[in-house]
């Protein structure tokens, strides 16, 4: 096999010549031959048992060879790419140059390629872990939480106040037309959580049972939707009941009654300030790996990034999106219309951090080739069950989920611990 490639680093794409001898191409037209006469009924024989000379008559040349092609392009295309070591990115643009039995199959695959990467020095990065501490006031706040879960409420007769949780109906009105998602029947309010638009808890206090009232609110500056942000609007709030939370008191008893694990206050507020400490340490370790590979990236030189990477971390972002406001029954489109904006100019927000992103995990990427960073068997079999077991019944999951796909992701997430693990350590190393 004859194997010719011609680089345009300018663009970060190769342009890969193959040409298969017709001795090497010849199984796959026998394997087309094949497969075509499964399908072929001929009198007198049964599918896929008419002779060859047959088959090729009924199916025309023009159909097995190019069966025989779809068969022979991916096999020759990767043999082509690992024997010249090109690191192809995303589908390769084929051009069939020969395609013929009696002469070489020829063709030309232009490919994007990782680019040219010349790494910055790890020991000179700057980032720092925090001291990961739980504040007094953190712990409150989480034993609030925790009273708050364990709160009973019992209606009352009496004009709402903070603190209450008031069943009401409502409709939020601009310019005496109803807002999208600005109407609710039953809708209950804990008045003082702060989850409404400001003024609209506050105006429900002092209101009674039966009681309907109308009174304004703002839409602050910072509001997630684009055509209410800074508006005036009006809210008209009819009160069903109101009812009285009544938590109870942080106290010894309060402790035992979670399951019998504490006995004391004390016990509690101190798992419950290890717990915490976990978390935080677990997200300040996201955090400064996050920073690492930033700073790695910046210290690094990039050939021409390919705009196949961008676009699929574009893609990436926007159908992780597009999921999230599927759970808000709203359709990304729907979205952009409510922003006055569009798919396109949405797509082109993102170029700035897409491409970021894509350069961060080039420099690792580049990291975890130059220190031969792998993953054994053993690794991802552990890391496979470990994903499985997320499903409940591993070997009902098994049944679920793709093998070799999931295998690749516990592959990569191995390689991907193993390389931040190391960018961290030699980052320590200041020389």
């Amino acid at each position: 096999m004859e194997i010719t490639v011609v680089p345009k680093k300018e663009a970060s794409q190769a342009e890969i010549t193959v040409s298969v001898p017709k001795e090497s191409f010849a199984p796959f037209v026998e394997r087309a031959i094949g497969t075509l006469a499964k399908g072929v009924e001929l009198k007198g024989f049964r599918p896929g048992k008419a002779p060859r000379n047959l088959v090729m008559e009924h199916v025309g040349q023009d159909r097995i060879l190019h069966e025989a092609m779809d068969l022979a392009l991916p096999h020759f295309f990767a043999k082509a790419a690992v024997e010249e070591d090109v690191q192809v990115v995303g589908r390769p643009a084929i051009s069939i140059l020969e395609l013929g039995l009696d002469t070489p199959f020829k063709f030309t695959a232009t490919v994007d390629v990782i680019p040219d990467i010349t790494l910055g020095n790890p020991s000179a990065l700057s980032a720092k872990k925090k001291e990961v501490v739980v504040s007094d006031e953190q712990l409150d706040h989480e034993l609030k939480h925790l009273v708050n879960m364990r709160a009973t409420t019992a209606q009352v007769t009496r004009a709402a106040d903070k603190g209450d949780v008031a069943l009401v109906d409502f409709q939020v009105k601009i310019d005496g037309s109803l807002i999208e998602g600005g109407a609710s029947k039953n809708h209950p309010v804990t008045i003082g959580e702060g989850r409404f638009v400001p003024g609209f808890e506050d105006g429900i206090i002092g209101m009674n049972a039966g009681e309907k009232r109308t009174f304004p609110i703002h839409f602050p500056e910072d509001y997630g939707k684009q055509e209410l942000k800074g508006k005036q609007a009006e809210a008209t709030v009819s009160v069903i009941s109101v009812q009285e939370k009544k938590a109870p008191a942080l106290d010894d008893a309060f402790a035992q009654s979670l399951g019998g694990a504490f006995k004391t206050m004390d016990e509690l507020k101190d798992k419950l300030r290890a717990n915490m400490k976990e978390e935080l340490t677990a997200k300040e370790e996201e955090r400064y790996r996050g920073e690492l590979a930033e700073q790695l990236m910046d210290a690094s030189t990039f050939g021409a990034i390919p705009e196949s990477l961008v676009e699929h971390e574009i893609d990436r972002r926007m159908e992780e999106f597009a999921t999230m406001l599927s759970y808000q029954q709203r359709s990304i489109e729907e979205y952009a219309l409510a922003q006055n904006t569009s798919i396109e100019k949405m797509r082109e927000t993102m170029r700035e951090s897409a491409t970021k992103q894509v350069k961060v995990g080039l420099a690792l990427r580049e990291l975890t080739r130059k220190h031969d960073i792998s993953a054994t068997e053993e690794e991802i079999a552990e890391e496979v069950t470990k994903e499985l077991a997320r499903f409940g019944s591993i070997e009902e999951a098994k049944k679920e989920v793709d093998q070799q796909d999931i295998q690749e992701y516990a592959a990569s997430a191995i390689k991907n611990k193993k390389t931040l693990d190391l960018l961290g350590e030699l980052a320590n190393k200041k020389s």
